[in-house]
């Protein structure tokens, strides 16, 4: 059973009150409306899932319903901290003496000020998603043609 430190209360709760939600510290489009339908998917459903240390959001289901963020060692399963959205992570990552470079999630090491191969490789994995979507829709939609025209074509010779 695994016991985490609720940063409102400061107690050890069993982790059964709370519900991981997924990565921290990944911004929400501001205007979702002007983002395509590709990018709104890549916000929802994309997340870099790494193995070692993780910012995750978590949200107190079964209390007072309020999120947090932790950082989580994905191999121990350890939580090496838990801190309310508005505290400023970069200052708990100097306190808590961990090093950039185990440190994975391209949000966060934007904070950090640091360029990575993570999130350089995590944007070219978006990319050929994107591609890859763009070409099935267009061959969907070549299809959906292709079959539409066949169907007056025949609708037509029925009526000759």
């Amino acid at each position: 059973m695994l016991y985490i430190r609720d940063p409102y209360t400061g107690e050890m709760r069993d982790q059964l009150e709370y519900h991981c939600r997924g990565e921290a510290h990944v911004a929400r489009p501001l205007k979702p409306e002007d983002v395509t339908d590709i990018e709104w998917g890549d916000y929802l459903f994309f997340f870099t899932n790494t193995k070692g240390i993780h910012f995750e959001r978590w949200v107190n289901a079964s209390g007072h319903r309020k999120w947090f963020n932790a950082i989580r060692n994905t191999v121990t399963d350890e939580f090496l901290a838990t801190y309310r959205p508005d505290e400023d992570v970069v200052k708990i990552i100097k306190e808590l003496n961990i090093d950039i470079k185990d440190i994975k999630s391209p949000h966060v090491l934007a904070k950090l000020g640091v360029k990575s191969n993570i999130a350089e490789k995590t944007i070219a994995k978006k990319t050929i998603a994107k591609k890859t979507i763009a070409k099935k829709t267009a061959k969907k939609t070549v299809a959906k043609q292709s079959t539409a025209k066949t169907t007056v074509e025949t609708t037509a010779e029925k009526t000759v």
